[in-house]
């Protein structure tokens, strides 16, 4: 099965999946989240550098530098468009089991489940008993 998602659920999924990589998980879970680690950040070297290209053409270059209020709109319309960039990771997601032995934020979860990391049809509350 295939993840399909966008650069920007990725990116936003990033400290969810750091935080995993730092989790002592059953080595099926391990492996898989090294998969997707790995994936994932080749996926996002890209984003990253076209994102730093995106910034030097409005002189976002250092800290504090704002975009000019007549190219404002235009910034945000390409920030926007490499955020949206469809991609397909080519790994199956993580499972509610999988991640039975980690502790995760709710944040986390959402995070995951945003950027398709977590089959967020497992991801529904169970009913209670």
């Amino acid at each position: 099965m295939t993840i399909k998602t966008t650069l920007g659920a990725l990116s936003g999924a990033v400290p969810a999946l750091s935080a995993l990589m730092g989790e002592k998980l059953p080595i099926g879970a391990a492996v898989k989240v090294s998969l997707l680690a790995k994936k994932i950040n080749a996926e996002l070297e890209v984003f990253n550098e076209q994102r730093a290209k995106l910034f030097k053409e409005y002189g976002l270059e250092k800290a504090g530098d704002t975009v000019a209020p007549a190219r404002l709109a235009e910034f945000n319309t390409k920030a926007d468009e490499l955020y949206k960039c469809s991609v397909e990771i080519g790994v199956d997601a993580l499972t509610l089991d999988q991640l039975k032995a980690a502790s995760i934020t709710p944040q986390d979860v959402i995070f995951l489940v945003d950027a398709g990391l977590l089959d967020d049809q497992q991801a529904q509350a169970p009913p209670p008993p």
